[in-house]
């Protein structure tokens, strides 16, 4: 009876390990940059792949997604098995019920971050930003756009987009600029093309990036909460088995290599830890914010 009972044990086993579809692993994230991407995530999926012949998988494939809505659209598919993103496209992917989210992925020897919007000193308030132009990186930066444009948009005050920081300002909204990049942030905010500029604290802190005189000129007007800085997702059509044995495999790499040449290959990282409540109820907020506020997109550029 004894044996009967471990064969079905090991039957049962072997059932919740199997791979939803087929042998191949899909690794994904948002990139512009396909070559760099893949040679960034490769060798890790690799070495899962490889430690972990439990898991079903034979080979793994890196999937570059070239927006946010076609991660999700792939996801929604069952065409990837493990992303690794921001809060904000960990929360769309949570809010479809295909991926569940479970590690913090540390970068650099940062573990969590937020947002610190910077303005010239004669700005003291967020209201008084109204008819100012404020610099940002692009819609799709959770750092550098998505917890300032929450922000301002629970505090009911009116937003609009500018094609370019020289272009006039609206007087009635907070006018906001794409940079693309946080250095077209700071040159901006310096030549006065723009009154504020957003920044994660990081960098902000960093003085190397910000000199202390240039600190000195300027003040923060919004400092954001802290949030987990990447997250590491699995799909739910893998099974909880499964999951769970990526979760240990990625654990286990950064116990043993913490400095190591895989590590500081997957996108300079330096760390991973499982999420918190905390960190899982920061997710949920970021979904009810989506179901209760307008959509990114529909933010419109002056008439």
């Amino acid at each position: 009876m004894q044996q009967l009972t471990l064969f079905f044990a090991l039957i049962l086993t072997t059932l919740l390990l199997q791979p939803a579809t087929a042998e191949t692993l899909y690794i994904s994230r948002v990139s512009s940059n396909i070559q760099k991407t893949v040679a960034k995530m490769q060798p890790i999926a690799d070495y899962v792949i490889a430690n972990r012949p439990e898991l079903g998988f034979t080979q793994a494939k890196v999937v570059v997604a070239e927006d946010t809505a076609q991660l999700l659209q792939l996801a929604q598919k069952g065409e990837l098995h493990w992303v690794s993103e921001s809060a904000y496209t960990a929360a769309l992917l949570v809010e479809a019920n295909v991926m569940v989210p479970l590690l913090n992925r540390h970068k650099g020897g940062v573990k969590n971050y937020g947002s610190v919007l910077v303005a010239h000193k004669r700005y003291t308030s967020l209201e008084q930003l109204v008819g100012a132009k404020v610099a940002t990186e692009d819609s799709g930066s959770f750092s550098g756009f998505f917890l300032l444009y929450r922000e301002l948009m629970e505090r009911g005050l009116p937003l609009k987009l500018l094609s370019s920081p020289r272009e006039d300002a609206e007087a009635d909204s907070i006018n906001l600029v794409h940079s693309d990049d946080e250095e077209n942030s700071l040159s901006w905010l310096q030549l006065d093309l723009v009154q504020a500029a957003l920044f994660s604290d990081s960098d902000y802190h960093n003085r190397q990036f910000m000199s202390r005189d240039w600190v000195d000129k300027t003040r923060p007007l919004f400092q954001s909460k802290q949030y987990p800085r990447s997250i590491e997702l699995f799909s739910t059509q893998l099974s909880s088995g499964q999951r769970e044995l990526l979760v240990k495999s990625l654990l286990a790499l950064a116990e043993e290599e913490p400095e190591g040449k895989l590590m500081r290959s997957y996108d300079k990282t330096s760390g991973f830890n499982r999420l918190t409540e905390r960190d899982l109820e920061q997710i949920n907020s970021i979904i009810a914010f989506i179901k209760s506020y307008p959509s990114i997109e529909k933010l419109s550029y002056p008439n």
